[in-house]
Order: structure tokens, then C-alpha cells, then sequence
């Protein structure tokens, strides 16, 4: 009786004939008044053929059959939303899903799913004021909620409003101080801002609280570097390789940890790190000679050299370390050396079928 109803229900849509249609759909609903599953059923097809109206007034039944089943009663006042949002009811739509938020664990995947639908529902508008206003007057009700307030300062951050974005960020790093993830946005506040010094400030707490954290280490030596003027560049570099090299000193054996430190250094150093960008970077060295030996003599560059190299006595039978160390030493135009150093990938006793290979691709390579 069910599928009768249904395919009869579309054909009179089809024909035009939407009166005939909400009647049977109507008939359908008063036929299965408490199968909830035949209701559920029944809505989906209606939202499918733009019967909103309709559609809501079942998925508001579904909910009201299932005050026995609270989740299954929330996911059906998540459609009656979504449904009222399709209709263009803005404003009921957002208090709908309002209300199902005060039902949920904010960190949970469908507290996060509804405030996703929130922020669809005001950027489809282009209306970011409007979006911060909601979650201002939300913080308002639940002024701990601190995942409205992550919310409501990156809102700030989007309409351009840096002041207010950092104000509420600050807030949620005092009421969270392990949450990485909002000191993290706090930072990048900061940085925008063009305020470093409280970036690095953040980044620093947040290496305390992280002290096994290679990427927080990257990140600090390299505000170190955005922070500085041109005059202050030689001490910021200075500040940034004595920080990059606790990233090496987290697991004192640990190959890869060394080769951060190196590509880190070498990064910031701008370096190519192939062989076409040596040539390119080569053919202007000749032009300014002293500028760029002075260059090739920075402690970036020693240290870089000093951690490539660090990786190979950490790991002496790895290939792709010696490997490392040669291309590094390639494009300071060090070729003998460089050659030297890839020979030792097939060097005693390492010197097998399979590294005598590696060696010889390497040699083609370059």
C-alpha cells in the first residue's frame, strides 16, 4: 500500500496535478500515523518533489512519535531546519538549529554538523556580520562555550575585524590553555596582524607544552626569521637555528629528525634544492660574487651542512642520507665534495648489488 501511494502520489506531481498529490500524501501519512519509518520515508520523498511544507509537517510527527528515542527526535528537528532554510525562513531555520545545539556536546560530530549548516545558511548570504552576531548572542546565553567563541573570532577574522578576532581568541586560550588548536589560530592572528612578538610568544608556550613537537620548533624558528627587519636578520637567523636544532636533540639517534633541522636551515637560507634551480641560482652568483659568498658562509648554511651531515653519522648504512648530503653539497657548487659524499652510499661494507645501483642512478641524475 505504501509504494501505491508513493508512485500514484508522483504521478499526479507529474501531471500537474499538486493538489491530488498532497491529498494522497496526506492519505499516505493517516494510513501509517505511528511508523515512524514509513513517516521518515514519506518526508524524504516530499523534500524530493519540493513538497516543503508537506515535508515538514511529517519530519515534525517523526519527532513527535519519538520521544522515546531523544537522538532520533534531534536528527528529525535537524531536517525540519533544513528544510525551513530551504523554504528561505532564515531566521526560523537558525533558531531551529539553534535549539537542537543546546541539546548536544559541543565537540560532538553533529553539534559540529549543525554550526556547518549555521555558517552555510549566513555565507550563502554573504551576511558574515550576521554570522558573528549569532554567535555573539549565543555567547551571550553560554559565554563558556568555547567552541563559539573559536567560532565567533574566526567570523571576526573573515569580515576583517583582526581586533575583535584576537580578543576573542585570547579569551578561549585562557579558558583552554592545552587546546592547541586555538593557540594555533591565535598565532596566525597575530602574524596577520603583523604583531610577532606575541606570536612568538604563543609559539613558545606552545613548544613548552609540546616539547616533542618538531613542527611547533619549525614554526618558532621561522617567526623568529618573519618577525626581523633587515637589520635584525643575522640575530633572527641566529634565534632560529638554536631553535631548530632541539628538533635534532627530541630523539638524539633519530636520522629525519637531523634532516629538519638541515632543510629548515637550508630553506630559510633560500637554496635550490635541484639541479636546474642551481644553475638558475649559479648564473646570479657570478653577477653579485660577494654578496652571495657571503651567503654561502651564513650559519644557515653551515648548519644545514652540519645537520645533513649529522644524519649520515646517525644513520651511516642509509643511502638516502648520504644522498642528501651530496645534493646539498651539489648546489653550493661543492661538486667534488658532493661526489665524495654519494660515493660513500656504496662504500664498505654497505657496498651491495643494490646500493652500487642506487650510487649509479644518482651519478646519472647529475
Amino acid at each position: 500500500l505504501f509504494e501505491v501511494y508513493k508512485k500514484l502520489g508522483r504521478l499526479y506531481l507529474r501531471q500537474g496535478h499538486a493538489g491530488a498529490a498532497t491529498d494522497t500524501f496526506k492519505q499516505m501519512a493517516e494510513s501509517f500515523p505511528s511508523d515512524r519509518q514509513v513517516l521518515e520515508e514519506l518526508a524524504e520523498l516530499l523534500a524530493e518533489e519540493n513538497q516543503l511544507d508537506e515535508a515538514i509537517s511529517r519530519w515534525e510527527q517523526v519527532a513527535a512519535l519519538s520521544k522515546d528515542d531523544p537522538y532520533r527526535q534531534l536528527l528529525a528537528c535537524v531536517e525540519v531546519a533544513q528544510l525551513q532554510s530551504r523554504q528561505g525562513n532564515i531566521k526560523t531555520a537558525v533558531k531551529s538549529f539553534d535549539q537542537t545545539l543546546d541539546q548536544l556536546d559541543p565537540e560532538s560530530w553533529l553539534a559540529k554538523d549543525i554550526n556547518r549548516r549555521i555558517e552555510e545558511i549566513f555565507q550563502q548570504k554573504g551576511d558574515l556580520n550576521g554570522l558573528a552576531t549569532y554567535y555573539f548572542d549565543r555567547l551571550q546565553r553560554q559565554p563558556d562555550d568555547i567552541g563559539t567563541m573559536v567560532r565567533l573570532a574566526g567570523t571576526f577574522s573573515q569580515a576583517g575585524r583582526q581586533a575583535e578576532a584576537i580578543g576573542r581568541y585570547e579569551a578561549a586560550v585562557k579558558l583552554a590553555p592545552s587546546r592547541r588548536d586555538i593557540r594555533e589560530a591565535l598565532m596566525r592572528e597575530f602574524v596577520r596582524a603583523g604583531r610577532f612578538p606575541e606570536a612568538i610568544a604563543q609559539c613558545e608556550e606552545l613548544a613548552e607544552r609540546n616539547p616533542g613537537d618538531a613542527e611547533v620548533l619549525r614554526q618558532l624558528g621561522q617567526l623568529h626569521l618573519d618577525a626581523a627587519t633587515v637589520d635584525e636578520r643575522n640575530g633572527a637567523e641566529l634565534r632560529a637555528i638554536d631553535t631548530w636544532k632541539r628538533i635534532a636533540a627530541i630523539r638524539p639517534q633519530d636520522s629525519t629528525l637531523a634532516v629538519q633541522v638541515a632543510e629548515a636551515c637550508r630553506r630559510a637560507a633560500k637554496l635550490p634544492d635541484n639541479q636546474a634551480g642551481f644553475s638558475k641560482w649559479f648564473g646570479s652568483f657570478v653577477k653579485k660574487r660577494e654578496q652571495d659568498a657571503a651567503e654561502l658562509r651564513s650559519p644557515l648554511v653551515t648548519t644545514a651542512e652540519e645537520f645533513y651531515c649529522e644524519a649520515v653519522r646517525r644513520s651511516p648504512g642509509v643511502p638516502q642520507y648520504h644522498e642528501y648530503l651530496g645534493e646539498f653539497l651539489h648546489a653550493l657548487g661543492r661538486k667534488e665534495q658532493a661526489t665524495a659524499a654519494w660515493a660513500e652510499i656504496a662504500a664498505a661494507p654497505h657496498n651491495t648489488a643494490e646500493n652500487w645501483h642506487r650510487l649509479a642512478e644518482v651519478y646519472n641524475n647529475f
